[in-house]
């Protein structure tokens, strides 16, 4: 099988247009995004389970929240937060360092 062109017989380019690449990166930032909504609804799901279990549910349920029932939560949502905020930091610092390999990589593909 010949990847030849009709007229003048020279290989194709494999190389994607400047207009895929850009498709493809605005698929990527879509799911990115998706994924960064998916995993702040498992954060707030797990900093709910997380923090009722050891700041509510032992003592059973009252009526009204303590001072030192608030506390604790505060204290255990403060933790997650700070977690998230150190994940969502890495995580930008990685796709800044992804995109600006792949646009150096498509950059090469068209020189």
């Amino acid at each position: 099988m010949s990847v030849l062109r009709s007229s003048g017989g020279l290989p194709r380019s494999n190389a994607p247009s400047s207009q895929q690449i850009a498709e493809q990166q605005q698929q990527f930032a879509y799911i990115s995004q998706q994924l960064a909504q998916q995993v702040l609804s498992s954060l707030h799901e797990a900093v709910t389970d997380v923090c009722f279990k050891q700041c509510i549910a032992p003592k059973r349920f009252r009526s009204t929240l303590t001072s030192e029932d608030r506390r604790c939560v505060a204290t255990c949502t403060d933790r997650f937060n700070e977690a998230y905020q150190l994940y969502i930091s890495d995580y930008q610092k990685k796709e800044q360092q992804r995109a600006g390999s792949s646009l150096h990589d498509a950059m090469k593909l068209h020189q």
